[in-house]
């Protein structure tokens, strides 16, 4: 039984460590991937929204029991499956990091669809969970309308409709916008925590969700997730599916939109480590660095050509005329060679 961990040990410490390849962890298929998501979306959904209908028993529900309740499940999923597929959980945030390079386009299909069947599949589970008599208590005339409290919508659909008593309505435009703006927030902290593997993530992203939620809960009982605007418009009344629309529109811009700023930053990040890698690799050694000397100006150097033997011998005699003695060439010759044998002996006895 220990031989095996012994054997794995010798591997790694024997694995050459500039191959990269075989320290990376392999990705998972597309099947366990989109499975997880389909679960993943599935229990993040039922945490939202039968809190949002069933809270309203009781001491009533308030868009900090749903925020908290998204944000915690969120937290719960993104630990349980981030490593499988990330944990998107939301089309919004998969189609953010198909733009920004985090996920293959062929991908990005399959991961919506899984994720819509688990939110669907959550409503499902929120029809089923109603209680016959409990449109009576509330108030409403069905189940889909007691389903329809935690649908999202503007105008006369509105949470801050029903809050103020049909004073106050959110237009299109307004309802568009914050879904937008809240649906980024959430994608902005999902692609910028996930760069870089971080323990915290889990916990930077079901923040983003908690704060999202509370940003558009009064006003469009905060989709942030087509999956999860889908999911209560499949069992709720009519309006909820004529207005589904938006709550598709709006969160895919916001994706978008984080999506094309994530590309942008991380291409800007490359090009300034290309640049550097320039840099580093024109920087010269000054002691190595050839230093520049002035040119000087050519000069001609004249080499006397060497006298004739002759002319020196005839000019020695002409010295010793001069001096009142007279030799002969072959004694002038005798001498010199005398004075050759007195100046290297050696030569001499050889």
């Amino acid at each position: 039984m220990t031989t095996q961990p012994q054997e794995v040990e010798l591997d790694e410490l024997d694995r050459d460590p500039s191959d990269t390849e075989a320290a990376e962890p392999t990705e998972a298929s597309l099947l366990p991937r989109i499975a997880v998501e389909l679960a993943g979306t599935f229990v993040l959904v039922t945490a939202i929204i039968v809190v949002a209908v069933l809270g309203t028993l009781g001491s009533g529900a308030t868009v900090l029991y749903v925020a908290l309740a998204g944000g915690l499940a969120l937290i719960g999923m993104v630990v349980a499956f981030g490593s499988v597929s990330g944990a998107h959980l939301n089309p919004a945030v998969s189609l953010a990091a198909a733009i920004a390079g985090r996920l293959r386009w062929a991908d990005l299909v399959p991961y919506v669809v899984a994720q819509t069947l688990g939110a669907v599949a959550a409503g499902g589970l929120l029809r089923v969970l109603i209680p016959a008599g409990l449109p009576a208590v509330l108030g409403a005339a069905d189940v889909p309308a007691v389903v329809g409290r935690a649908a999202n919508g503007f105008g006369t659909n509105s949470p801050l409709y029903t809050l103020s008593q049909g004073q106050v309505t959110v237009s299109t435009a307004q309802a568009f916008v914050i879904e937008a703006v809240a649906t980024a927030i959430l994608a902005a902290v999902v692609l910028a925590a996930t760069k870089r593997p971080n323990p915290a993530a889990p916990l930077a992203i079901g923040g983003a969700l908690t704060v999202a939620i509370l940003l558009a809960g009064q006003l469009t009982n905060a989709a942030i997730n087509p999956a999860r605007a889908t999911a209560t418009a499949f069992f709720a009344t009519d309006w909820a599916m004529s207005q589904l629309w938006l709550f598709w529109a709006a969160p895919l811009v916001g994706g978008a939109i984080v999506g094309l700023i994530a590309l942008l930053i991380d291409r800007s990040a490359e090009a300034v480590e290309e640049w550097d890698d320039e840099d580093e690799d024109e920087d010269v050694d000054l002691d190595e660095a050839p230093r520049w000397e002035p040119e000087h100006e050519a000069t001609t150097v004249v080499t006397a050509e060497e006298p004739d033997p002759a002319d020196i011998e005839l000019a020695e005699l002409q010295e010793t005329e001069e001096d009142g003695e007279t030799l002969t060439p072959v004694e002038a010759t005798d001498g010199a060679a005398a004075d050759d044998e007195a100046a290297d002996p050696k030569a001499s006895r050889d």
